[in-house]
């Protein structure tokens, strides 16, 4: 509900981050933003003089369902925190009112000691003969802290009596963190004697620093003399020349000592001060970096400085820490570090963040206006875009040097607005939207009607199917968009305006498709139509697949080729196109796709006509070529001439020893038997041209055909010629 008192029904994010809805049908919401991260607990120290720090941290990332309104916290960025502990709590609530927390602890740590001034020397006094001390007085130092004095405590007073010999006061002051600090001193009292032992050379007190890179001295002095005292007098010492003396402040104590008892006392200090400054081993280089896109800052991290001291370093102070918030520009990160001694160095670098991210920039929407041809144009309202930026914006300006503006009469055309948007940075973004302004068309119509073709098996056919489509303006023009639905048995494709259709291999009967046409000036116009193509079948012709060859021992070679039918029909071998001269034809076995011969070895080329019974015939030519050897067991010669000139007078047929149950048959060319004979063997088996059945003549010169069985149940045919 807005101010208006209206109801909206939303059910976006966007509708609900701008008003509090009231959703028809729809519960409240009741969710709660959510942190997807809270910073961790946070401990520092305070810098040696202060008593607060200010310290950073990243603004924890929330999110919520619907959007979250507000997000507050107890603590800024800017805040100086006390030394102890304090809760920082981020709230985030959205707009519904739901409310979360993320809480975190900064910790201060206060490791700076109290500072003593006005802590007295060594004192040395004396006391009355016979008497056992006396009252001792000094100026009694005093405290300071960078935060508060919690307790300033000493072991003795000024104004105090103090027994003969060597007494050692001290003063302790803590702060409230525990801090601690001594101040220490000795008080001499010797006791005035007749003639007492007295140092005269006692040496004054020592000031050294440390040598370099170390964190001690060498001190050495002259050994205090002894004058007076009764009888032998004895000398002890705290400490020797020569020896090493750290940080800090030595007492060196000698005692002398008479036969009588008298003492005398010499006492100075040592002290060791550290003036060598540490150093940086490690000091970051500059970085440079990028601004994130939904802030003015970036994030910006660097490796830790290292560094090195001759005694120790005690403490380390920045003014910024690594994965803080920077903003756009150049920050100096200074490193300072300090040793006991408070000496320090620095370490000093630059973070530049830039700022390259371009406006967000949206225009207002592109508007098309549809007029009646009686107008010229209308009038047109638009928005200035809307721009953000994340550091800042210089400027918004149209540039599209149109000289109309919201509000004006707009004659028909199309515009274009264009925008430019310029931050603080010169970072720029362009946007434009467009103004049609048009005479309005009416809405086309279209009348798609369905569509029988036919075509055999595996013939192509172009239909044109928008021959019987219609479209309610005649002027305009249909396009065919796309084939809808495609064919179960073929392919389809659109070419040229029309369709191409190809069944698949072998495949007839009935198959389907749908198209689309639309109109070419409203293309969101369209109708839908069927198209019905039946592939009638053909007989398909016989494919050839491969041959089997077998070659007898006496020569005789079979041929059969291996065939398919698609359809199934009855397939025979029709006739034999071409073969080599030399080839002769034993037998042909149609049905079987076999043919007998004998050949001579070499090469061997044919081809076949192989026919099916389908109707009508299908006929195929198949060649086939291989190459051929024989090996022969039994060879036949061809010719005979006798004439008693004892050169070819008899007919040989090498190798027949090797069948001693053969039959010889010989026909003339009428298939009268003129010759046979059992047993043949070339010699007195053997046949001279001469008959032996009938009047057992001579025969004329001419062809004679034999058949020669083996009695192994295998037979040769062939022909012999009879020349004279």
């Amino acid at each position: 509900m807005d101010n208006s008192g209206l109801i909206f029904d939303c059910d976006s994010k966007e509708c609900c981050q701008q008003y509090p809805c009231l959703l028809s049908g729809v519960s409240a919401d009741t969710e709660a933003p959510v942190f997807s991260s809270c910073p961790d607990n946070i401990i520092e120290n305070v810098a040696p003089a202060a008593n607060t720090k200010v310290v950073v941290w990243q603004v924890p990332a929330v999110k919520d369902n619907v959007g979250v309104a507000s997000l507050t916290s107890s603590h800024d960025l800017q805040f100086a925190f006390p030394i102890g502990l304090t809760q920082v709590t981020y709230t985030a609530t959205d707009a519904a009112g739901n409310s979360s927390t993320c809480s975190f602890e900064v910790t201060i740590l206060d490791k700076v000691d109290p500072v003593i001034s006005g802590c007295p020397g060594n004192i040395t006094e004396y006391s009355d003969t016979g008497s056992d001390g006396t009252v001792v007085k000094w100026e009694k130092p005093t405290a300071s802290d960078n935060d508060a004095i919690a307790t300033f405590t000493s072991t003795h007073e000024p104004d105090s009596f103090f027994e003969n010999g060597i007494t050692n006061v001290s003063y302790t002051a803590t702060d409230k963190s525990g801090n601690l600090t001594l101040c220490n001193f000795q008080v001499i009292v010797i006791e005035k004697a007749a003639n007492p032992p007295v140092f005269s050379n006692c040496p004054a007190d020592q000031l050294l620093i440390t040598q370099a890179a170390d964190s001690f001295a060498i001190a050495t002095w002259k050994a205090p003399l002894v004058a007076g005292g009764e009888g032998k007098v004895s000398i002890i010492s705290s400490h020797s020349s020569g020896q090493k003396f750290y940080c800090g402040i030595t007492n060196i104590n000698y005692e002398a000592t008479d036969e009588a008892g008298n003492k005398a006392y010499c006492s100075f200090k040592v002290e060791v001060r550290d003036t060598e400054k540490p150093k940086f081993t490690l000091c970051p280089a500059n970085v440079m970096t990028y601004a994130v896109e939904s802030d003015c800052n970036a994030y910006v991290s660097w490796p830790e400085p290292q560094f090195t001291d001759n005694v120790k370093v005690i403490r380390v102070e920045s003014n910024k820490i690594p994965g803080g918030l920077f903003d756009v520009g150049s920050t100096k990160v200074i490193y300072h570090i300090y040793d006991k001694a408070e000496n320090q160095a620095k370490c000093e670098f630059e973070v530049q963040v830039n700022d390259t991210v371009s406006p967000m920039m949206v225009c207002p929407p592109s508007q098309s206006f549809s007029i009646s041809g009686e107008f010229n144009g209308t009038i047109v309202n638009f928005d200035d875009p809307v721009v953000s930026d994340n550091c800042g914006l210089k400027s918004v300006n149209r540039i599209d040097k149109l000289n109309y503006a919201s509000g004006d009469f707009f004659p028909k055309g199309e515009y274009m607005l264009q925008y430019e948007a310029i931050d603080i940075h010169n970072n720029t973004a362009q946007c434009s939207s467009i103004i049609m302004i048009e005479t309005l068309v009416p809405a086309i119509d279209i009348f798609a009607g369905d569509d029988d073709f036919s075509t055999e098996e595996e013939l192509a056919i172009v239909m044109d199917v928008l021959a019987n489509d219609e479209i309610s303006i005649p002027k305009e023009k249909m396009l065919l968009k796309e084939i809808l639905q495609k064919p179960e048995f073929g392919t389809a494709r659109i070419e040229d305006g029309k369709i191409v259709y190809l069944p698949n291999v072998n495949f007839n009967g009935t198959d389907q498709l749908s198209y689309q046409v639309c109109a070419v000036s409203q293309p969101d116009r369209c109708a839908r139509a069927n198209v019905t193509i039946v592939v009638t079948p053909v007989n398909d012709l016989p494919v050839f697949q491969d041959f089997d060859l077998t070659v007898s021992d006496l020569g005789l070679v079979t041929l059969c080729l291996q065939m398919i039918d698609v359809e199934g029909d009855k397939l025979s071998l029709a006739q034999i196109v071409r073969k080599p001269a030399e080839v002769e034809v034993a037998a042909v076995r149609a049905e079987e796709l076999c043919f007998d011969f004998t050949t001579a070895t070499g090469p061997q080329q044919f081809e076949f006509e192989v026919c099916d019974n389908g109707a009508p015939k299908a006929c195929t030519l198949v060649n086939v070529e291989f190459p051929l050897e024989i090996d022969l067991k039994l060879r036949v010669y061809k010719g005979i001439s006798p004439n008693g000139d004892g050169s070819n007078d008899m007919w040989i047929i090498e190798g027949i020893e090797q069948f001693p149950d053969n039959s010889v048959r010989i026909f003339d060319r009428w298939g009268k038997l003129v010759y046979a004979i059992n047993q043949y063997n070339n010699e007195e088996r053997v046949w001279d041209g001469r008959a032996n059945k009938g009047s057992g003549s001579e025969l004329p010169n001419g062809s004679y055909f034999y058949r020669i069985d083996l009695g192994n149940g295998e037979t040769i045919k062939g022909y012999v010629e009879v020349v004279k």
